[in-house]
């Protein structure tokens, strides 16, 4: 069994939630100082309610120039006490737990990244690594650090789903929408009239703002409604809505916006209702040409791997949003995880194997 596999059995039984990496974090931290590397933790995990950072580290390089290897420390909930199983060529979870290859995979690969580079002991550039914490829950993490530590201009996020490969080179930007309807009380039965239904004025506003699917690069879904209302008898006079908003082009996100918050205060004035309307930007968008040195980077470490590159677009935020927003041109990279944030999460051996390989090549390619 290579030692990459090896590594990625012993890391997935740590456990990880998110704002509670600090086991991870001091294993971590050992395993860098002893590939050679320079290791600091920030304190973004006292910003966050957490109980560790960042780790930032540096492997000095022989040459000139410098680039980010990246993935995040935690996991989405249920990931504690993670049973792997390897069986066809594949690794998963014993019973209804995640697997954690989101983003162990990608912490794996840049470990074994370094570990080839010290045992080949050649000429390569400086080797900047960050494992961050709470990606899951918002981009903490990378939200919050400071980025005046980090001096590469190109960075590659291990942490994305689908087989070795795939490039991410654009995500979209995300704006968090809460919506509150104020209505007013009347006995139901007696004088309906008297009152203002907030929850009908809700459902007007589910039914005339548009959701779902709303062009190529945007989407939009309003997934929790709550009122006040506890009993039948009463008209409601509080409800709110709470959802989001997702576009690739920033721009067409701050139209959707503006065109809600439009419909919004037209329902309002047609039910006489008061309507509060927060729009919480809470990542933007980044997209990175075909061209651009970043991925042709990682297209040459692919072909001298014999690796298909794959060049698409994500639907999901991820740290790279932060690092692009930041001046730092960052693309994600998969590892060959699927299913993540289910039970039936898996990765393939074989693409976990050459994830390092290709962690390698790409500070090969970039000390050219």
């Amino acid at each position: 069994m290579k030692k990459i596999v090896e590594e990625f059995l012993e890391l997935v039984k740590i456990n990880s939630n998110t704002r509670n990496e600090r086991a991870m974090a001091d294993t971590l931290a050992r395993k860098l100082e002893a590939l050679g590397c320079n290791v600091t933790e920030d304190n973004v995990g006292s910003k966050i309610g957490g109980n560790a950072g960042n780790l930032y580290a540096v492997l000095p390089g022989t040459i000139p120039g410098s680039v980010l290897l990246t993935a995040h420390m935690d996991r989405v909930p249920n990931g504690e006490n993670i049973v792997p199983v390897i069986h066809d060529g594949m690794i998963t979870s014993e019973g209804d737990t995640i697997l954690a290859a989101d983003d162990l995979a990608g912490v794996c690969a840049i470990l074994d990244c370094l570990r080839r580079l010290k045992e080949e002991n050649t000429p390569h550039c400086t080797v900047e690594v960050l494992f961050t914490v709470s990606e899951e829950v918002g981009l903490a993490g990378s939200r919050n650090m400071d980025y005046s530590m980090i001096r590469s201009k190109c960075a590659y996020v291990f942490d994305s789903s689908g087989r070795i490969g795939r490039i991410i080179n654009s995500a979209p930007s995300k704006a968090d929408i809460k919506i509150d309807i104020y209505g007013k009380t009347a006995h139901a039965g007696n004088e309906p009239e008297k009152g203002i239904d907030a929850a009908k004025a809700a459902g007007l506003i589910l039914a005339e703002v548009p959701s779902g699917r709303l062009d190529e690069d945007s989407v939009s879904n309003f997934p929790i409604i709550r009122t006040n209302a506890t009993a039948t008898n009463v008209v409601c006079d509080h409800a709110s809505i709470i959802g989001e908003a997702r576009s690739r082009v920033h721009q067409k996100l701050e139209d959707y916006l503006k065109d809600t918050e439009r419909t919004i205060r037209c329902i309002a004035e047609r039910t006489g209702s008061q309507i509060e309307v927060d729009f919480y930007m809470d990542v933007y968008a980044f997209h990175i040409p075909e061209e651009h040195t970043v991925i042709r980077s990682a297209v040459q470490a692919m072909d001298e791997l014999n690796i298909t590159a794959q060049v698409t677009p994500g639907g999901g935020c991820m740290d790279a949003n932060w690092f692009n927003k930041n001046g730092i041109h960052a693309v994600g990279l998969a590892t060959g995880y699927l299913a993540n944030h289910t039970s039936n999460e898996c990765i393939y051996i074989e693409d976990l194997e050459l994830s390092g390989q290709l962690a390698e090549k790409i500070v090969r390619v970039n000390s050219k």
